[in-house]
């Protein structure tokens, strides 16, 4: 099984913490943009999770009917053929657990198992924005060239380590939640031999208000 399927990343130091999320007893996991989780995983679908499956020993399941494909690997096709998604039973190992919804998931294969877990995309579709949902159905393949660094990222790695001809888009949003300008409400795309964040009206009102904001708060400052 390959790592950059779990996209777990190893760190050392303090400033790790600036580039993880999910940080549970066991479980360590990378930020990723949705777009990088589209680009990179084996599957990327809209699935209905009817209830709870099997239980092997080792993981556990869900049946699961694929609603929508929005990127899939033929094993991937394969594996899910058999109503199963598979994860780990227990949170400290990265395991999700899943509701009677429809989410977005994406997820890798091991075997002749479909698996996720909390290292990947899992999202209830109710609560993605009207940019996410675009993006999933047809505009974040448009961006696989690229990739998605934080701030932070972008600063330690620079243009030549993790993105050959600095083609990466800087996420300066990446830990503001529900005011993510760049995750919410735009796609990394090529621009020549770079990348850039495709705007919009809602991208460009959320950044601006940002600003706004971050101008407001400096002026408090004593």
């Amino acid at each position: 099984m390959a790592i950059h399927h779990l996209n777990i990343l190893v760190l050392v130091g303090a400033t790790s913490f600036l580039l993880l999320e999910n940080v549970t007893e066991g479980c360590t996991c990378r930020k990723l943009h949705p777009q990088d989780h589209f680009c990179s995983d084996d599957f990327v679908a809209l699935v209905k999770v009817k209830g709870f499956g099997k239980n092997d020993g080792r993981h556990v399941s869900y049946h699961v009917k694929v609603k929508k494909e929005f990127k899939m690997t033929h094993k991937a096709r394969e594996a899910l053929s058999h109503g199963f998604l598979w994860t780990s039973p227990y949170e400290s190992s990265c395991g999700v657990f899943l509701g009677r919804s429809k989410y977005v998931i994406t997820g890798y294969v091991n075997g002749e198992k479909a698996l996720t877990s909390l290292c990947g995309y899992v999202k209830e579709w109710t609560t993605l924005s009207r940019k996410q949902r675009k993006g999933f159905r047809k505009l974040y393949q448009h961006g696989c060239r690229c990739r998605v660094l934080s701030s932070f990222q972008s600063r330690l790695f620079g243009k030549g380590l993790l993105s050959e001809k600095g083609r990466y888009c800087p996420w300066i949003t990446v830990w503001d939640g529900d005011k993510d300008c760049e995750g919410l409400h735009s796609v990394c795309v090529p621009d020549n031999d770079t990348c850039r964040w495709l705007p919009n009206r809602v991208y460009k009102r959320c950044m601006k208000q940002r600003q706004k904001q971050l101008d407001t708060e400096r002026r408090r400052e004593p």
